[in-house]
């Protein structure tokens, strides 16, 4: 298999598990915006609610801040269900196809091709599931900074 038929296969695969891996980047996004609102409530409840002395908002950014962490606890769970489905679809769906592969070139030594392709996978799974959301996490953490730059001065 050439290197452009390798490339077509894992696009392929991309497009098939499409949905986790928005589903993955929406998470990431919100896990970003979650990291920059917590600082701002804990800001204010400061602020207004201990050094200005007002109870009822106090409590209110109380309320606020425990409701995003559970927001974002959720978040995680979701991430990690939505991981750990694609990981196990995709090394079901290569291994399929290599069993499919491997029959229709009624080829004998199939344990040397199955041990690089499931090294390969997983690669390709470590890749997909850390790489990529990281660098979207750090687009938007740099396009939130600049935000807060301009919104503190």
């Amino acid at each position: 298999m050439s290197e452009k038929q390798h490339s077509s296969v894992l696009l392929n695969l991309i497009l098939k598990y499409k949905k986790y891996a928005i589903i993955i980047t929406l998470i990431s996004v919100i896990s970003i915006v979650i990291s920059y609102v917590s600082p701002l409530i804990n800001a204010k409840l400061i602020d207004v609610g201990i050094l200005g002395k007002q109870v009822p908002k106090l409590l209110l950014f109380l309320v606020s801040l425990s409701v995003i962490r559970l927001i974002d606890f959720i978040f995680e769970y979701i991430n990690s269900l939505c991981t750990l489905t694609f990981n196990y679809k995709l090394k079901k769906d290569i291994s399929n196809r290599l069993i499919d592969y491997m029959i229709n070139k009624k080829e004998t030594r199939t344990g040397e091709a199955d041990k690089l392709l499931r090294e390969e996978v997983s690669n390709f799974i470590m890749f997909f599931t850390s790489n990529v959301p990281q660098l979207v996490f750090s687009i938007i953490k740099v396009l939130f900074a600049v935000i807060m730059m301009f919104y503190i001065q």
